[in-house]
């Protein structure tokens, strides 16, 4: 579900966030990495501080830099 609104919502920050967390839980941390820098990117552009922070404390938590 959250990969269909991701198509619908490219700059959906939440289910990004969202997807990042499951990729955690299942030992994907390259794919969870990759979710939080993208939504990241679009909460920045968004200009969206609280989920820029979401997004690199989930980053801090898979152990990656932003």
């Amino acid at each position: 579900m959250l990969h269909k609104v991701i198509t619908l919502d490219p700059t959906a920050v939440n289910a990004r966030i969202s997807l990042a967390r499951v990729c955690e839980y299942r030992g994907k941390k390259d794919e969870g990495i990759e979710y939080a820098r993208r939504a990241l990117q679009c909460a920045k552009e968004l200009g969206r501080a609280d989920k820029v922070a979401e997004a690199q404390a989930m980053l801090a938590e898979l152990g990656a830099s932003y």
